[in-house]
């Protein structure tokens, strides 16, 4: 059996390198009339896994025909096709390249061009993509010797340090918030409380329950106990802070898009009105209004905030009757680039005298302050202001400097939301790290 074994052994080559993807995106700083005055470029870790493609793309017509040419046409376009692979690792974002044969100067050469040439070849497909190597095993090793498993795992063990430390790296240059720690250490903001991550459930069947189009929890079945609990935390600390200071009018921001502000402005109103507390929530995001939509209603272009300003709709039939909430909802009456102006004018402090007048908690929901000034306008005719923090999104660096464009209207920041925590589990909005201001939805939180 082993002279059998010995006879019949042929040996076979693998050359291959480990290659990291980012992608790089644009990240705009708006003026107080709404036009681009920076534009830098953001260079984050590839978040896909997406083999299939990447192996369609390495096996196509062109990439062959490529190798083929460049190796004066000593193998067959079948041979070389065949050679190639790539894998996917644990990590998103991580994968590796192989060319495998039993032809170990084909497996040499190969390698080398793939990796010349497969990197700008995927740039034709996305432009934005970047391709670094790090861990560069284009020396040709058997595959199948006695030793290939020792010399796998050797492989394998210094190839998971060199991604490990590139990913501790990536984790320190990053400097997002991951904890209420970090929140208490990197910024001075008090903690009001931490909402958890929603994480979709499962039917008796075994199928997956979608969450739903926005996050209540005026609607316990939709939502986890530890997330109404959440909320009910908050509205005890805003409560006291409420009765201590004489602060009415709460607004609602964060630093940048996509972090909870919208959900956290919702719930909070609706965890007070369950007090027996009477609650307007204002939606001031007039770039994009979000409030209607998350609790299952049409947007009103007819009255409201804009309507308001513009004369054109009264105060009292601009206030709506969320019965199954239990607040009231002034909506942004439409949407408007000039948002700026439109909220910086005698009139928004008119309404939000009245509706102090009129309602025990006033809360407004506003754009992000690190995107648009329109959060700054609101904030120096308001009491207080709740900061929004979501979990592993904006830099430490961007929310202090957020915190200190606000300082400048001497508002009361009474604290942070720390949304989508790990308190929960799953996923329900993929992470991305603060970017343009667009217009756009995106579900729930």
């Amino acid at each position: 059996m082993f002279a059998f074994a010995k006879y019949t052994y042929t040996e076979t080559y693998e050359a291959k390198a480990t290659l990291a993807f980012t992608i790089s995106t644009k990240q705009y700083t708006y003026n107080s009339d709404g036009k681009i005055i920076k534009t830098e470029e953001v260079i984050k870790p590839y978040s896909g896994i997406d083999v299939a493609r990447y192996q369609y793309y390495l096996n196509s017509d062109e990439m062959v025909d490529t190798v083929y040419r460049r190796l004066n046409r000593v193998y067959t376009a079948d041979q070389i096709r065949k050679s190639l692979m790539i894998r996917g690792t644990d990590i998103a974002g991580i994968f590796t390249v192989s060319v495998i044969s039993q032809n170990r100067q084909l497996c040499q050469d190969a390698i080398r061009i793939i990796l010349a040439e497969y990197p700008e070849y995927l740039k034709k497909f996305d432009t934005g993509l970047g391709i670094q190597k790090i861990i560069d095993q284009s020396t040709p090793f058997i595959t199948n010797s006695d030793q290939a498993f020792q010399k796998a795992l050797i492989g394998f063990l210094a190839g998971a340090f060199i991604v490990i430390a590139v990913l501790f790296l990536i984790e320190v240059l990053s400097n997002t918030v991951r904890s209420t720690d970090d929140i208490r250490e990197n910024t001075n903001l008090r903690l009001l409380g931490s909402v958890p991550l929603e994480e979709e459930t499962r039917t008796k069947g075994g199928k997956k329950k979608p969450l739903p189009e926005a996050l209540l929890i005026s609607d316990p079945k939709s939502v986890s106990f530890s997330f109404i609990e959440s909320f009910k935390a908050i509205r005890t600390k805003v409560e006291n802070i409420a009765a201590e200071k004489g602060h009415k009018s709460f607004v609602i921001t964060s630093t940048f898009e996509n972090e909870g502000k919208t959900t956290v402005a919702i719930n909070l109103s609706c965890a007070l009105a369950q007090k027996g507390k009477s609650v307007l929530l204002i939606d001031a995001d007039l770039r994009k209004p979000s409030v209607l939509k998350m609790i299952g209603l049409k947007e009103d272009d007819k009255s409201g905030l804009i309507q308001i300003i513009k004369d054109k709709a009264a105060y009292a039939d601009s206030i709506k009757f969320i019965k199954p909430l239990g607040i009231f909802v002034m909506p942004s009456g439409g949407i408007s680039p000039a948002s700026s102006q439109f909220l910086d004018t005698d009139k928004v402090k008119e309404i939000l005298e009245k509706a102090k007048s009129e309602f025990d908690y006033v809360i407004i929901d506003t754009p992000p302050a690190h995107v648009v000034s329109d959060c700054l306008v609101v904030s120096r005719i308001s009491d207080a202001l709740i900061f929004t923090i979501k979990m592993d999104y904006a830099k430490v660096e961007d929310i202090n400097e957020t915190l200190e464009e606000i300082d400048v209207t001497d508002i009361d920041v009474i604290g942070s939301v720390f949304t989508m925590s790990a308190l929960g589990s799953g996923s329900y909005i993929a992470p991305r790290r603060g970017g343009a201001y667009r217009y756009r939805y995106k579900r729930g939180y």
